[in-house]
């Protein structure tokens, strides 16, 4: 059998730029033209066009948080976790509209909805935190959805106009001091040692 000179990969890719650019009623001839093959030669190796939509704008999965959290300060590791969230929204929320715009929901192709897994894995990681570094918190699934939600209005707000979000990683910070305004941000012995060290005296 002769093998395939355009995989599999590349015309997702194709198909991702096209429908992110162009919109959901794209052509598949174009996506084809893409990546020099045939609009039947796509649709032979999809099925469907929808087949070919879901795949293309399928999010990545949120990250699996379950070896977590580490020895050491909570915050800092809270504050990398959204990190790692916010570019896997940011390519979410533009790639979900246009399938949505396609007559595709979510649900219909996503056993597990990643906006639900994202709190979830979160939340997971906050209650053992609360186990292991004793923190403190009244309402953790309250926080969970906090974090994630800001992560998503972020998103949608960039998507929209980039100009509405100023850019950096700054805010991820401010957001975890925000919902855990009482998290230090280095253990606490560190913390008492240095507090108790006076600055020398002028001479």
């Amino acid at each position: 059998m002769r093998p395939r000179r355009v995989s599999d990969d590349a015309i997702l890719e194709a198909a991702r730029t096209c429908l992110l650019r162009d919109g959901p009623g794209v052509a598949i001839a174009r996506i084809a033209e893409q990546v020099g093959v045939s609009a039947p030669a796509v649709l032979k190796r999809f099925g469907t066009k929808e087949r070919l939509v879901t795949r293309a704008l399928l999010s990545e999965a949120p990250p699996d948080l379950s070896s977590g959290p580490h020895a050491g300060p909570l915050r800092p590791q809270l504050v990398a976790i959204v990190l790692r969230i916010e570019p896997l929204v940011m390519n979410a929320v533009p790639r979900l509209a246009t399938s949505r715009a396609r007559g595709i929901q979510g649900s219909q192709w996503l056993a597990r909805p990643h906006p639900r897994m994202a709190r979830q894995n979160l939340l997971v990681w906050l209650r053992k935190a609360r186990a292991s570094h004793q923190l403190a918190h009244p309402d953790l699934e309250a926080a969970a959805n906090l974090l994630v939600s800001l992560v998503e209005a972020r998103a949608f707000l960039a998507w929209v106009d980039p100009a509405w979000v100023k850019p950096g990683r700054a805010w991820a910070a401010r957001a975890v001091d925000a919902i855990f305004p009482d998290l230090p941000a280095e253990p606490r012995a560190t913390r008492s040692r240095r507090s108790s060290v006076r600055p020398r005296s002028a001479v």
